[in-house]
């Protein structure tokens, strides 16, 4: 990162250049939330490592004095690099650009939050990193229908099917989407869980998810 100085106004920060999304890496380029893939679903070992990555950028966020609050954690904001390591950005659109889709119950209804916020989005990050799937997209709702439907409660993205191996896992992303912020657990628990189910299975073993 670098910064100059143009006299006697403007200023300007200079960043790398980061040219793929999570969205991009998971989905394939565009904007439409489909339902069939366009590309081959990224191995489900890298997908756990963006999840990781993810989570521990936002634990780092979070533990700073005064914490930092995203408030618009979703694909679209979360970048890689050219080694395809995760930066979370666009934190200067937070307040105004939130998306019905990643938002906490709590936001939809405009009522005091906190960073647990950001949990519930990682949830539903990570249900999306697991599936592979688009959020809600088995719904065939639009997004107004969507915050309703989760402001009052009613409404999760389909979960993966397991037979018994990932419950770790499920587990971890329905408390991250709890519709009590107490319940969520924060970045610092989530990165160790992950970590561990990442320890806990290779490449070889990892069991399918569909």
């Amino acid at each position: 990162m670098g910064a100059c100085l143009e006299p006697p106004m403007q200023g300007w920060i200079v960043t790398e250049f980061l040219s793929m999304t999570l969205k991009d890496w998971l989905h394939g380029p565009g904007n439409n939330r489909r339902k069939e893939r366009v590309i081959p679903l990224p191995p489900l070992q890298e997908r756990l490592n963006k999840a990781v990555e993810i989570a521990q950028a936002m634990q780092y966020l979070h533990e700073q004095k005064p914490k930092v609050i995203h408030r618009d954690l979703k694909p679209s904001n979360i970048f890689l690099d050219d080694a395809k390591h995760v930066r979370v950005a666009d934190f200067g659109h937070a307040r105004f650009l939130r998306t019905f889709v990643y938002m906490a119950p709590e936001v939809i209804r405009c009522e005091p939050y906190n960073e647990k916020c950001d949990v519930y989005s990682f949830g539903i990050i990570l249900n999306e990193l697991i599936t592979g799937n688009y959020p809600y997209t088995e719904t065939n709702y639009g997004p107004a229908k969507i915050a309703l439907e989760v402001g009052d409660g009613k409404l999760r993205p389909a979960l993966p099917e397991d037979n018994g191996e990932w419950k770790e896992l499920i587990e971890l992303i329905c408390q991250s989407w709890d519709g009590d912020a107490c319940v969520r657990p924060t970045f610092a628990n989530i990165t160790s869980t992950l970590s561990n189910i990442q320890t806990r299975f290779n490449d070889n073993s990892i069991p399918s998810i569909h």
